[in-house]
């Protein structure tokens, strides 16, 4: 479908926002301007998108260092610096910087340098309400969409 979309071929798309970098990239840098970017409420409360976010698990039993290392790197992926230069994009192949339009986890992060010039981080996510899957019971009805998806495609 972004292949599609990217070639005028489809008026429309959905996917996660992460598209978003291709579609700029392939179709032209100012792209950005004409997109048109609307979240899809997947969660139990009306407007409120769900996200499906990273996290971080540590082993149980880990010796003292090696839970002290582990608590310090997370506290380091975990800064405003760290999330902005995560989804920031400045080493892409493009000669125009595209961030991957991965969402981070703190607000803080948008307003960091790297984000704050960024149309769709600040108009979009910036003030989106969201809820992080699996949290938003959308994981419980995930059984019967997949079989309301096969039996419509079959």
């Amino acid at each position: 479908m972004t292949d599609l979309f990217i070639k005028s071929q489809a008026a429309a798309m959905f996917g996660y926002s992460e598209r978003l970098l291709r579609i700029i990239k392939d179709r032209f840098p100012g792209a950005v301007n004409y997109v048109k970017v609307s979240v899809l409420p997947l969660g139990t409360v009306r407007n409120e998108p769900v996200f499906f976010t990273d996290a971080f698990v540590l082993r149980r039993n880990m010796s003292a260092d090696l839970r002290i290392a582990a608590d310090i790197f997370v506290q380091f992926m975990g800064t405003s610096h760290m999330q902005a230069a995560l989804v920031d994009s400045g080493g892409n192949s493009s000669p125009y910087r595209i961030p991957r339009y991965l969402r981070p986890v703190s607000k803080s992060a948008y307003n960091h340098p790297l984000l704050t010039s960024d149309p769709v981080y600040q108009q979009v996510f910036q003030n989106l309400n969201c809820t992080s899957y699996p949290t938003a019971s959308f994981r419980n009805a995930r059984q019967a969409l997949q079989s309301a998806i096969l039996k419509h495609i079959q």
